[in-house]
């Protein structure tokens, strides 16, 4: 093998490598655009959550309200 073929055959290892880490690139955007709206989501049912807390807060409020006021 000369000079030149050996210098063509790592420029075509040099490309494959490259082509590969474009599409190792590409799937780790797409992974992260996936991963941001699970966030997002996480993040809205956490306020979710926080909301129905809140509420069954106010409801255990109320019933020891009319707890206490049945006693009376």
């Amino acid at each position: 093998m000369n000079n030149e073929e050996k210098i063509l055959e790592i420029l075509v290892q040099m490309q494959t490598n490259i082509t590969d880490l474009k599409s190792g690139q590409a799937q780790m955007r797409a992974d992260i655009t996936e991963l941001k709206s699970e966030q997002a989501q996480m993040r809205a049912d956490i306020t979710e959550l926080k909301s129905e807390q809140a509420q069954m807060r106010a409801d255990i409020a109320d019933l020891r309200t009319d707890v206490t006021t049945l006693k009376s």
